[in-house]
């Protein structure tokens, strides 16, 4: 069975230049860190486009065979770093148009504790 096969849900955790990308159903992971740097001082994803390429390109590591259209993930995007204060509205939209982006089908964004997998699961269900 390919593994994207069913519905797949995504744990993306970001720190600065590198995402982490946990494919829940299958147990497996998978660190990217771009080479040229997406993040800034003040903006976890400063420039869209690298982080974009080095999200797609983490995707496709994590499973080769499978086209990313076809993936259509629920994700949850939980950035960890340069959030003093909480995410403003344009940090959020930046993280959705990312995973979109990336082929997600429903996007959760999550500021707090690193959570467990049924977390992860409970907070998709939500929608928060």
């Amino acid at each position: 069975m390919p593994l994207f096969q069913k519905q797949q849900i995504l744990y993306i955790r970001i720190r600065r230049d590198s995402f982490e990308i946990k494919a829940l159903d299958q147990a497996i992971s998978h660190v990217a860190r771009s080479l040229r740097g997406f993040s800034s001082d003040r903006l976890l994803i400063g420039q869209f486009s690298e982080a974009r390429s080095t999200l797609l390109q983490a995707l496709k590591d994590l499973q080769p065979s499978t086209p990313l259209l076809a993936l259509r993930p629920e994700v949850l995007m939980h950035p960890l770093e340069i959030i003093s204060g909480g995410l403003s509205e344009v940090e959020e939209r930046v993280l959705q148009d990312l995973a979109h982006a990336a082929g997600a089908r429903s996007v959760v964004i999550w500021v707090g504790r690193e959570l467990r997998d049924e977390e992860v699961r409970e907070r998709l269900r939500q929608g928060s």
